[in-house]
């Protein structure tokens, strides 16, 4: 397996997960709020989400399945290829006319990779750690199953994948990065990324089509619409709406699986659950990312889990005015449009965006000058009060080609580079100036950055990248237990319904994705859309 990121994947932007390269950066001018913005499908909905709608009785066509399995991202493939791998007849229901799954980074425990090359951890104390920076509000038993199953299902993954140039499978090399040296075990060292054009979604699609070898049956721009339940009865079908707008009955043997994905773009569930990220556009949400799964399961009964709900939240998916450039979360100076310093610039990457957010327009820049390569080389670009090393994906080698974007801004003055940036060039050149003498000092008397991250702002030339957070995915959903049973108000299974991805709930507590499980996010939905289908399958675990 290769270990060595390649260069297409540090251009499509660091950390766990990447975007295409944005050109034509210049400075970083205000951007309308996602809600105002067109393409973000997060336009103002009309009614209460919570409401059923009248059931659909004008059905054109039924057909029965064993199982069937409401999405055909990487928890819905999975679910689809462990349940026809064992015989059951699966159809699979996408709302997409191809598979959709974004991001690259799956946290995994107890792979072949990691086994051979010896690796070992204390899992406990990591699933603790999970708990804490969850504000002890994610069930434990569900991390506990990721735990016992992701080093498997990821094996399989690999196995699978191996091969396919959309979705080349490697595992990263434990002396790369030191961002969480205590999580080496997960996305650094314990993690497989699958790098190529499409990334995960490759990974869905490879992974969906093996399952249509085995006989699952996908249909493609067809999205369910509706869960069929009688009273307190089982879930016993899912209609859907073929692309003519008729309606498709498919009935359940065995159990429907929630794959659909999150709700990043419905403007109703988003404000309800994470009022923290108001305003914040997606970085690569579909507009049909619009809750399908969690309403229709609420609809029949299931329970939301309790906001607020957990946002993965990245600088690196670039968007205009933000840069794709690498190293978000580098500890460099941060300014805001106004050319002030704001925060402690030296904190976890899932915790960074939470200051950005108050200033104006989310926006912030980091500084530095022709030195950065010096300091990265002595450990200043650590993160989050880590003792040793450069931020993860550093990828500075390729400056030029930013600056050349427009991704990066050069100037060889502070006044033109103020005059890029677009902030007030007297307000920034003092607080260059403060942060400079705080460095004399060796003690950041103004927000207490460690002074092993501190960097002079003096030699030509100078150098500004413009960051403003994306919400990468929602991280809430339905209720459900250590089977992936979706569970109801007074947390009873609901018969023959069972959630998994982000669909599922309970797994992320706080407002952000704890990062001492890098890649958990990918890492939850593979794995519970195995176990999702290993219990409609009336299989122990």
């Amino acid at each position: 397996m290769k270990k060595d990121l390649s260069r297409r994947s540090f251009l499509a932007g660091a950390g766990l997960v990447g975007v295409g390269a944005v050109a034509g950066l210049a400075g970083c001018a205000p951007q309308a709020s996602s809600s105002e913005s067109e393409g973000n499908g997060q336009g103002q909905a009309d009614g209460d989400w919570r409401t059923p709608p009248d059931p659909i009785t004008d059905i054109a066509e039924t057909i029965d399945a064993d199982i069937v399995v409401v999405g055909a991202g990487v928890s819905g493939c999975n679910a689809a290829y462990t349940a026809a791998e064992s015989g059951a007849h699966v159809v699979v229901l996408q709302k997409e006319a191809t598979c959709i799954a974004n991001g690259m980074g799956v946290g995994a425990y107890g792979t072949t990779m990691q086994k051979e090359r010896g690796d070992d951890w204390d899992v406990e104390e990591e699933l603790n750690r999970w708990a804490r920076e969850s504000e002890n509000r994610s069930n434990r038993k569900l991390v506990h199953r990721w735990a016992e199953y992701s080093g498997e299902v990821v094996d399989r993954m690999v196995r699978l994948c191996t091969g396919h140039e959309n979705c080349e499978p490697i595992l990263y090399d434990p002396g790369a990065d030191t961002e969480y040296p205590d999580a080496w075990n997960f996305a650094y060292s314990g993690g497989v990324v699958f790098l190529g054009a499409d990334q995960m979604k490759g990974v869905a699609q490879v992974i969906t089509d093996e399952a249509e070898k085995l006989g699952a049956d996908v249909y493609y721009s067809t999205p369910a619409v509706q869960l069929v339940r009688d009273g307190d009865g089982p879930v016993t079908a899912v209609i859907a709406q073929r692309e003519d707008g008729s309606y498709l009955q498919v009935n359940a043997a065995k159990g429907v699986i929630l794959a659909a994905g999150d709700y990043g773009a419905d403007p109703d569930l988003r404000k309800e659950f994470m009022p923290h990220i108001e305003g914040l556009q997606t970085a690569y949400c579909t507009d049909t990312n619009t809750g399908d799964g969690h309403k229709m399961g609420t609809w029949v009964g299931a329970a939301m889990q309790k906001a607020p709900h957990a946002g993965n939240i990245h600088y690196d998916p670039g968007m205009p005015p933000s840069s794709s450039a690498s190293g978000s979360g580098c500890p460099w100076l941060w300014v805001n449009l106004n050319g002030e310093r704001f925060c402690n610039e030296d904190m976890s990457y899932g915790q960074i965006y939470a200051q950005g957010m108050n200033q104006p327009e989310f926006i912030h820049f980091q500084v530095f000058d022709a030195n950065y390569k010096a300091d990265v080389q002595a450990g200043k670009m650590g993160q989050g009060n880590q003792k040793n090393g450069p931020f993860p994906g550093f990828g500075m080698e390729f400056i030029d080609e930013y600056i050349e974007n427009g991704e990066v801004l050069s100037a060889d003055t502070l006044d033109e580079l103020a005059e890029k940036m677009g902030v007030p060039a007297d307000a920034f050149k003092a607080t260059v100036e403060r942060y400079n003498e705080l460095n004399d000092l060796g003690e950041d008397l103004d927000f207490g950055k460690q002074a092993a991250r501190l960097t002079y702002i003096k030699d030509a030339p100078f150098y500004a990248i413009c960051r403003q957070p994306r919400l990468l995915c929602a991280l809430g959903g339905l209720v459900i237990n250590d089977r992936m049973e979706v569970l109801d108000e007074q947390r009873k299974p609901i018969p023959n319904l069972y959630a998994c991805g982000n669909n599922s709930g309970d797994w992320f507590g706080g407002l952000e994705h704890p990062m001492v499980i890098p890649g958990m996010s990918l890492g939850r939905a593979v794995v519970t859309g195995h176990l999702a289908a290993l219990s409609a399958l009336g299989e122990s675990y």
